[in-house]
């Protein structure tokens, strides 16, 4: 009798109007989406843009538009969050925070760690948070460029997201996923790009925003995302153009697997990335091959092999030659697999001259329209 006393007392507080003591829902201001721009006034460092939720029954009496959105310059991040609650008439909360947008001048000029300690000691703020850094732009233009089927950006964003098995264009890291790989690596990470059409209407997700020393040192395109995705293993459907007889293939990859292996010989580093995939072939253009035979089957398995082997190779000499950058997270195998040898040696002078093997076993699941 007690425990359904104590039961319909705790209902009852849930349902009433004072709450026992707590806000209500229609009391709080639920941001969906934070920007993160760099102020360029004396007395501020952060623009600090938020998307604030505007529920149902406040959109039938105001306006169309399913959120709001507010700005303010301020010093700190807690410091514009209060500039922020000055503004709004309900208590804002975080718990409903879907994404982290940092605009680029902000990626290159602001310390990660700074934003990372703020979110990391919120009590509010949810693992599932999305991250990424806009291109040619601030974070705060982003938000406010108009959604195609969603009601918001935000939504249209987050959306596009979960869409990234499918279309591996970006590497996805959440929030706290990328933070724990700046924490491991000491500043180096990849987060997922997000542009703007130049009309200023279409948010596009895709490449990949490249970080060293927590801060932005460079853009991976769409394609050498894909690359990348090889080596992170990032891919689960994709395609992929090989070429046999002077004609083209695409195959069509249902499910991959990459092993990094770090192996030390005399003193001597050198890796091996095996890459297995198993597929179906899409199409073919030009001569119509025989897959009814098993040999046709077998070189065209070895040219796809190839083809993602020279693609894996690209990125890496991407990553080694070009930037001299460790985002692919070698350093993070070898010192998971060799400690010692790691803590001997200064990772990012050795990493662009570390020999970097690639092996490809590609397989063709079926040659139908079936799986």
């Amino acid at each position: 009798m007690l425990n359904r006393f104590l039961l319909l007392l705790l209902v009852a507080c849930l349902l009433t109007a004072t709450g026992c003591g707590t806000v209500q829902i229609e009391n709080r201001a639920f941001v969906t989406a934070i920007g993160l721009d760099i102020s360029t006034g004396q007395d501020a460092q952060y623009i600090v843009t938020i998307e604030v939720y505007r529920p149902g029954m406040l959109r039938s009496r105001l306006e169309d538009s399913p959120s709001i959105l507010q700005t303010v310059e301020a010093e700190t991040f807690e410091v514009a969050m209060e500039q922020l609650q000055a503004r709004l008439s309900r208590i804002i909360t975080l718990s409903h925070l879907r994404l982290l947008v940092i605009g680029e001048e902000a990626a290159k000029e602001i310390d990660l760690r700074e934003i990372i300690d703020y979110f990391e000691r919120h009590p509010e703020v949810q693992m599932r948070i999305k991250t990424m850094a806009v291109q040619d732009g601030q974070a705060l233009d982003l938000l406010k460029v108009e959604p195609l089927f969603e009601e918001s950006v935000t939504e249209e964003l987050v959306e596009l997201t979960q869409k990234a098995d499918y279309l591996p264009l970006t590497n996805m890291n959440p929030f706290f996923m990328f933070a724990q790989e700046l924490r491991i690596t000491g500043g180096r990470g990849l987060l997922p790009r997000v542009i703007a059409t130049e009309d200023g209407n279409l948010a596009i997700l895709h490449g990949g925003a490249v970080f060293n020393h927590y801060k932005l040192a460079g853009w991976l395109s769409s394609k050498e995302v894909h690359d990348a995705n090889w080596i992170l293993g990032g891919i689960q459907r994709t395609a992929e153009d090989a070429e046999l007889d002077g004609n083209n293939y695409s195959y069509s990859i249902r499910r991959s697997r990459t092993k990094i292996i770090p192996r030390v010989e005399q003193e001597e580093l050198r890796f091996t990335v095996k890459v297995e995939t198993e597929g179906i072939l899409r199409q073919q253009q030009g001569n119509q091959l025989d897959l009814s035979d098993p040999g046709n089957i077998a070189r065209l398995e070895d040219s796809v092999s190839s083809a993602i082997a020279r693609n894996a190779q690209t990125a890496v000499d991407k990553s080694q030659q070009d930037l001299g950058i460790d985002y692919l997270g070698f350093s993070t195998v070898l010192k998971r697999h060799n400690r010692r040898y790691y803590e001997q040696i200064r990772w990012e002078e050795t990493y662009p001259s570390v020999p970097i093997d690639i092996e490809v076993d590609a397989k063709i699941a079926l040659t139908g329209k079936t799986w």
